[in-house]
């Protein structure tokens, strides 16, 4: 996709703390729903300076 488009990822840090590894696609992923509002903090304010900054600019 970012050959494409520019893009970018960020891990969010969701740890249980319970010691358990919990990896994704297993019977006991779970994850510490506690983390879920700054990611989403984090992603709408990415979104806002997006949009401030102008967006995606399409080439002529």
């Amino acid at each position: 996709m970012t050959n494409t488009v520019p893009g970018a990822m960020f891990i969010l840090g969701c740890n249980i703390g319970d010691g358990k590894p919990r990896d994704l696609h297993t019977p006991i992923f779970d994850i510490n729903e506690d983390v879920l509002p700054v990611g989403v903090s984090i992603l709408a304010e990415t979104v806002r300076r997006f949009l401030e900054n102008g967006g995606m600019k399409q080439e002529d």
